[in-house]
């Protein structure tokens, strides 16, 4: 588990096989049902969850690859709460983003790998708006 909005949701990871095999989850208050996952990035086979707002239950992570085939970068990944699972644009193309923390005010944050092949942190403002339904 990796984070808890003021409405008691919880949001993290399920994973099976060797530690990178992660699906993105989310359990409801009370807690009486095995929670369950909206599903992955379309161009990814694996993400987690590693953040959610308190009040609007906006959640972020990163969709992956298997690390000895990287068949493309991490991505950032943003979900309203419903509907399908979106990417937050890369800072620099073919370079890997990821986003932990997000705010009710519309902002993630994260860390992207720049031009020059540096991680930087990175406030994604007005996220809902960037986030989008990769082909």
């Amino acid at each position: 588990m990796e984070g808890i909005a003021s409405d008691g949701k919880v949001i993290g990871s399920d994973w099976y096989g060797p530690g990178y095999e992660w699906t993105p989850w989310v359990w409801n208050a009370p807690y009486t049902a095995l929670g369950s996952s909206p599903g992955l990035l379309r161009t990814h086979p694996y993400a987690s969850f590693e953040g959610i707002s308190p009040n609007t239950n906006v959640t972020v992570g990163t969709a992956r690859f298997h690390p000895d085939s990287p068949t493309l970068p991490d991505q950032a990944l943003f979900w309203k709460g419903s509907g399908d699972v979106l990417a937050l644009p890369r800072v620099a193309a073919g370079k890997e983003t990821s986003a932990v923390t997000a705010s009710d005010d519309d902002r993630a944050g994260g860390s992207g790998v720049n031009a020059k092949g540096v991680r930087k942190a990175v406030v994604w403002i007005c996220a809902s708006k960037q986030a989008y339904l990769p082909k």
